[in-house]
């Protein structure tokens, strides 16, 4: 409980100035952008995975801290597929 309202409010950024100031990472899907350059620009290996982008309405310190930790969660299930997509034998 203390954490939430020590995070609440503090650094505000409406989902309006997120957009207008050109807000990205977890700043911006805090504010509700739904944007993620690994979805609309996939590198690497996230074309070839599932994954959500995670936002929030809060538009404060503790939806950002509410999006990394779902972000955590997103982290874990990516690494799991592509564990499950390695190859056979021994890595080199």
């Amino acid at each position: 409980m203390t954490l939430i309202q020590r995070l609440s409010g503090v650094g505000f950024l409406s989902h309006e100035d997120a957009v207008r100031l050109g807000a990205v990472g977890p700043t911006a899907r805090a504010s509700d952008v739904k944007r993620d350059i690994r979805k609309t620009d996939p590198y690497a290996a996230y074309a070839d995975v599932a994954f959500d982008v995670i936002t929030d309405t809060h538009n404060d310190v503790f939806g950002r801290t509410v999006v990394r930790t779902g972000e955590l969660m997103q982290s874990y299930r990516i690494i799991r597929q592509l564990v499950e997509k390695l190859p056979e034998g021994r890595l080199q």
